[in-house]
């Protein structure tokens, strides 16, 4: 029913583990003993999908989330220091059952594991760390008040002029703020899903992208070093930002530096050789629901070979469910819901959010994400519920209402003058897709784009004076969080439109629904 968002040659499972400060999403592929892996900032195991493609055939590869990227919950610390990362990733150890397992990590991830191995050397079986930082005193200082520029979003888009330039910089200077003769890199330039997925991490992990950040670049690396008592292996490929860095480690006892070549083979047998088996293979299925922040559970519901995700809170097998605008995220949504008397869902519709999209193949696009839903409310227990969609949510929450028996109400926040019936279904999609370009101007049009969808009651309108400005004019910080769900989820693009389609082709369809004109919130009849 539904797909992996990305590619890969082999199933890619993935899981939330609970911890002190919330649950840490993790994706998993193979079989056998295990390897832990640690991904860079401000990127998310997704960047470690062909370490996962190239030994699930012989190892079970486990890939972490840091807490506060990719679809992790962030420590609710303000600056968090090693040993917050540290506990985050022993707890998650245990709860996989790896009281010993072996450690990848790269870039800002090797920093963090190697604040796990000092503070408990008797968890890491062998660590691997491919691209370790090692800064000078002076070199750190910069870093971290120079490198580590503040995230703002403003409302003319000049953040993402910022980012953009940056996240292109970055692979043109090391450090990319200091553009110099001697600091320019001497390989071409990433392809543009690599910078691309640079630029996605960033806007997952928004501002506080530079929590991880500063924690690795205040680590001294020279001091790290000599304390290491775990067999470690330190390592870079020639296109590494910072393969210079090499030459700056002395090895010890326990550290050894190995130069290696561009090969993808040559990276994966080295991690492999490195990181033998800890003689104990992970617990890994059952990692559908952990408790995250406020009281929610975050959830995993697998169908097919994808996953819906949703945060769900209160007991019981009556609920609220609740179907956010489109692009939006339940995270989000979630956030901004008030206490409840009863038990309350708000779900990523397939390819939202963190859910996977509808497979191609498995049918039209609305009845699938229908059918998903349905699913998924089958798996929560639901014997009765009420539904609430906010914008284009409401649109799929009629069409779900409409479709399921248990559905006893439905609930239409906000949609617009077309979907209500009062203006006519525009032409062009309501929600731009953001495809990848080799300029970022894709960046900058959805951006645009949305600001005048969320300006004006029916931005799309044929003519600009059908437009209709909305009482209150959407923040800078709104649109982000809109744009960035764009982003993270392109395929809400996609599911957007069908809905467009389908009330153009069903005239009538919004008689079954209640227009409501109070606020998204939990204060039904």
């Amino acid at each position: 029913m539904l797909t992996s968002r990305y590619a890969s040659r082999g199933r890619i499972r993935r899981g939330f583990i609970p911890h002190a400060h919330g649950a840490l999403h993790f994706r998993w592929a193979g079989t056998g003993e295990p390897i832990v892996a640690m991904h860079e900032s401000p990127r998310s195991s997704l960047s470690l999908l062909p370490l996962l493609d190239g030994l699930s055939g012989r190892r079970s590869i486990i890939a972490l989330d840091t807490p506060g990227y990719g679809h992790s919950d962030p420590l609710p610390i303000d600056v968090p220091e090693g040993p917050d990362f540290a506990a985050a990733f022993a707890s998650a150890l245990d709860a996989l059952g790896l009281s010993r397992a072996p450690v990848y990590a790269t870039h800002t991830g090797a920093a963090l594991a190697v604040h796990l191995a000092l503070a408990q050397p008797a968890r890491v079986t062998a660590l691997l760390l491919d691209g370790f930082a090692a800064f000078t005193p002076p070199e750190r200082k910069d870093f971290i008040e120079c490198y580590l520029a503040p995230f703002e979003p403003a409302w003319d888009g000049s953040h993402l002029a910022q980012l953009w330039s940056r996240c292109k910089d970055l692979y043109t200077w090391f450090p990319y703020n200091h553009r110099e003769p001697a600091t320019r890199l001497r390989f071409d330039p990433p392809p543009i899903d690599r910078l691309h997925g640079t630029v996605l991490g960033f806007l997952m992990a928004g501002a506080g992208y530079v929590k991880g950040y500063r924690c690795a670049a205040a680590l001294d690396p020279d001091a790290a070093v000599a304390a290491l008592r775990v067999a470690t292996t330190i390592t870079a490929r020639p296109d590494d930002l910072i393969h210079f860095h090499l030459d700056r480690v002395t090895p010890t006892g326990h550290v050894r530096v190995q130069r290696i070549g561009a090969s993808v083979e040559e990276w994966l047998g080295v991690i492999e050789r490195s990181l033998p088996g800890a003689g104990a293979a992970p617990r890994l299925e059952g990692f559908t629901r952990a408790r995250s922040a406020r009281g929610w559970d975050r959830v995993l519901i697998e169908l097919g070979d994808g996953y819906l995700h949703a945060l769900d809170r209160g007991a019981g097998d009556e609920a609220d469910v609740v179907l956010a605008d489109l692009p939006d995220s339940a995270v989000r949504v979630a956030q901004a819901l008030g206490p409840a008397s009863r038990r309350t869902i708000v779900i990523d519709p397939p390819g939202c959010g963190a859910s996977d999209p509808a497979h191609p193949d498995s049918g039209a696009p609305i009845d699938t994400a229908v059918a998903a839903l349905r699913a998924a409310l089958d798996a929560l227990g639901l014997r009765r519920y009420r539904v609430l969609g906010d914008g284009l949510g409401g649109v799929l929450a009629a069409s779900l209402a409409a479709a399921d028996p248990r559905a006893t109400s439905v609930t239409c926040h906000a949609l617009p003058g077309w979907a209500r019936g009062t203006a006519p279904v525009p032409a062009a999609p309501v929600v731009p897709f953001a495809p990848h370009d080799a300029e970022g101007a894709a960046l900058f049009t959805s951006w645009y784009r949305l600001r005048e969808r969320f300006l004006y009651e029916d931005a799309g309108a044929a003519q600009p004076t059908q437009r209709t400005a909305r009482a209150q004019a959407p923040t800078a910080a709104e649109i982000h969080a809109r744009h960035a769900a764009l982003w993270i989820a392109p395929e809400s693009a996609t599911l957007a439109a069908r809905l467009q389609e389908h009330v153009r082709a069903n005239p009538q369809w919004h008689d079954r629904a209640r227009v409501a004109d109070t606020e998204l919130s939990l204060s039904f009849d």
